[in-house]
């Protein structure tokens, strides 16, 4: 592939359950099949193991018929835009299958464009590259321009073989949701060259004389494109296996209800190749007190990443509840590249084209209640703010990222209001009570001089 690739071998989780992107196990899947009703008509035992493959995934899905099945790209212009998007769509998973028939080129331009612009989270090629040079040319050669085109890879046909071994690559990070798989050897297929080693899901034998006259490094039965991988991280996440043998009546009692389980895991569980980044808020405290010198925190942002891979591109938008603002000091960032703004005395936490690392990051900002009289007044009138980063305008990926909103609260504390107590006041007296009381003053006085001069 044309970027450079860095896996490390992560344990895979159990499914998340419910919400949109926030991956779920695939809840609507379109499958796509070759046995058109036409001159191209697939064999009978072809269509038996197409029925076979649709039950297999049916069969894991909450709602069975939740699945829906077009048996028409044989057809020239069989598929468009609209096949992706109708009223039982869009779908979480696209399984495209071909076995004897060729998949007409005109379709596949339109997977092609399905890829590119993920009109599915999930792409799924069973893809056969039997049986003969027709069938390589119309199939195996076209299918690798559209994944080369789609996903920016740089992949090339490798060699045909028949019923030769078949090994999953201990080092693929999706390698024990296909443990129990446990393919042994393929039916008729054509191998992919050409495919960055973490990339590989299957190999095959590497014994065969021919990969050493090819000179080729790797010769591949099955192979994994993540979503950060594909087209940039605008693309669907792909699987392709080059075979269809294991859904056909003589092998199938061996597959049955590992297949299905196996790529919804490795496609759908939060470790998968369809994984998305999340955002989540919080403080280092819940209280805050005005006037004691106790009115900063903590404010981290984390951003979670369990798959194996980078996310890249980042957008993150953060606008502090008022009267929060950034205060001074130190800010902390683990991640990686992009541009962080937060300047303090502002209200805003902003940071563009930055990437997140298997394991996840961190930014941590302080922040201030200011202790002013605007401040105080608004402690008063609403105690409790929450900070909250919404995915989808806030928090933005190119893959996508899981929509539950990051929140974070604190409740601010004001300080005691001064309560001065008021000397009671003396009822006033009207002017005739004051009249009254003049005139008793005036004759006590006279009476008190008269006594003293007869003494």
């Amino acid at each position: 592939m044309k970027s450079g690739i860095f896996l490390s071998r992560l344990l895979l989780s159990a499914f998340l359950l419910g919400g949109s992107v926030s991956q779920a196990v695939a809840q609507k899947i379109l499958l796509l099949t070759t046995n058109a009703a036409s001159t191209s008509d697939e064999l009978a035992e072809v269509d038996a193991a197409y029925d076979n493959l649709q039950n297999e995934f049916a069969s894991v899905l909450a709602n069975p018929e939740e699945i829906t099945r077009l048996s028409v790209l044989g057809h020239p212009d069989a598929i468009s835009a609209e096949t992706f998007n109708t009223p039982t769509g869009p779908y979480d998973m696209v399984i495209v299958a071909n076995a004897n028939r060729i998949i007409d080129p005109s379709n596949w331009q339109v997977l092609e464009q399905a890829l590119t612009n993920r009109w599915a989270e999930a792409m799924v090629f069973f893809v056969d590259g039997c049986c003969d040079e027709a069938s390589l040319e119309g199939n195996i050669d076209v299918m690798i321009g559209a994944l080369n085109t789609g996903t920016m890879s740089e992949f090339s046909r490798g060699i045909s073989e028949v019923g030769s071994e078949i090994s999953l690559n201990p080092d693929s990070p999706y390698a024990l949701a296909f443990e129990s798989v446990g393919i042994q050897q393929g039916g008729r297929f054509t191998l992919i060259d050409s495919v960055p080693q973490l990339n590989v899901l299957y190999s095959g034998t590497m014994s065969i004389p021919q990969v050493a006259q090819l000179g080729s490094s790797n010769m591949v039965y099955g192979l994994t494109i993540p979503k950060a991988q594909s087209n940039g991280g605008l693309g669907a996440c792909v699987f392709v296996m080059m075979d269809t043998f294991f859904f056909f009546e003589n092998v199938w009692a061996q597959y049955q209800g590992k297949i299905a389980p196996a790529f919804l895991d490795a496609a759908t569980s939060a470790t998968g190749a369809c994984g998305v980044p999340e955002v989540s808020a919080s403080f280092d405290k819940s209280d805050l007190h005005l006037g004691t010198g106790d009115n900063g925190a903590t404010l981290t942002i984390s951003l979670l990443n369990v798959t194996p891979h980078d996310f890249n591109n980042l957008t993150l938008a953060n606008n502090l509840p008022t009267p929060l603002v950034v205060a001074g000091g130190a800010i902390s960032n683990t991640c990686i590249k992009g541009s962080l703004g937060a300047g303090e005395g502002g209200n805003v936490i902003d940071y563009t084209g930055f990437t997140v690392p298997p394991g996840g990051c961190a930014i941590t900002v302080p922040v201030t209640w200011p202790n002013t009289d605007a401040g105080v007044q608004a402690c008063r009138s609403s105690p409790s703010v929450t900070n909250t980063i919404t995915p989808g305008s806030d928090f933005l990926s190119p893959t996508g990222q899981i929509n539950t909103p990051a929140t974070a609260s604190l409740v601010c504390h004001a300080p005691d209001e001064l309560i001065v107590k008021q000397p009671e006041r003396v009822p006033a007296l009207d002017s005739s009570k004051l009249a009254l009381m003049g005139a008793a003053l005036t004759l006590l006085g006279m009476w008190a001089l008269r006594r003293r001069q007869r003494s």
